[in-house]
């Protein structure tokens, strides 16, 4: 059972079991799925997954893990990651990684070593 104890708006629970709660004065968020999740403040934050995590600023959203905290201001928490294309995302450089359609800031690899395109 999740609750909404607010002064905001916009805020929704969906799917939460237990205390899930989104609570403070934020408006626009979201805590979907999971179990003890909570939204302490800030506003357009969410958490969506997991348990025991806590979204205590603006703009930040974790995804799934348990016992995960937002820490700054415009953050994605995810405890761990996959990219599944990983095989086509193989370039020697951002020239090459550009050419091949990889965007701005987005990752790939050069034979294994983790690269983000930059340039």
């Amino acid at each position: 059972m999740g609750t909404i104890s607010s002064g905001g708006f916009g805020n929704f629970i969906a799917g939460s079991q237990f205390t899930s709660a989104i609570q403070g004065s934020g408006s626009y968020n979201v805590v979907q799925g999971g179990t003890y999740n909570k939204i302490t403040s800030g506003s357009n934050s969410g958490v969506f997954g997991g348990n025991n995590n806590t979204c205590s600023h603006n703009n930040s959203v974790i995804l799934a893990g348990a016992n995960q905290s937002s820490l700054q201001t415009n953050e994605v928490v995810m405890p761990n990651a996959r990219i599944t294309n990983y095989a086509s995302l193989n370039f020697s450089g951002d020239t090459a990684a550009a050419a091949g359609g990889v965007q701005l800031g987005q990752l790939y690899h050069d034979n294994g070593a983790v690269r983000i395109r930059i340039t």
